[in-house]
């Protein structure tokens, strides 16, 4: 299909309109591009601050770096919320630690007779254990839960302490 035939002064008047239209998407297609450059930027400066802190928290850990002088950069750099953040971390990071030590403690300080050892059954239940309705009431079903062999006569004298232990199963 022809073109309609436009007069001199309405082909410069479109012409001028094309040309604003590609001078506006190749400002578009810059800006795009500009914070295409401007975000991998981010992302990079990001990334070096992280593995930084990282270095800097294993020198700490390695005693390279004494932990008031790490302290005293983070009080110079940090806002307020910042400070108060990393101080929450450190003391949910303390209370983790302490849990963890105590629990290997008592784990330490645990009777022998409580510790399982590789290949033996697990103890009956003693005595003074009132029968609960989970406990097992047949003797397959007391060297499933306790992990006996059935044909075992350990594992039956077990029972039988057990049945003795605990009346009405």
């Amino acid at each position: 299909m022809a073109r309609k035939k436009l007069s001199p002064d309405e082909e410069i008047k479109r012409l001028e309109q094309e040309q604003a239209q590609l001078r506006n998407r190749m400002a578009r297609a810059k800006a795009r591009k500009l914070d295409q450059l401007q975000a991998e930027n981010r992302k990079a400066g990001n990334r070096l601050k992280v593995l930084t802190g990282i270095a800097v928290q294993q020198a700490v850990k390695a005693g390279e770096l004494d932990q008031a002088q790490v302290d005293q950069w983070l009080d110079q750099y940090l806002c307020e919320a910042d400070r108060e953040f990393v101080a929450e971390q450190r003391k949910k990071a303390a209370e983790a630690e302490a849990e963890t030590a105590q629990e290997a403690a008592e784990g330490e300080n645990a009777p022998e007779a409580t510790q399982p050892v590789a290949g033996e059954p697990k103890p009956a239940p003693e005595a003074a254990q009132a029968p609960r309705a989970n406990e097992p009431a047949t003797y397959q079903q007391f060297c499933a839960h306790y992990e006996l062999d059935v044909d075992d006569a350990d594992a039956q004298q077990q029972y039988q302490q057990y049945l003795a232990n605990h009346p009405g199963h």
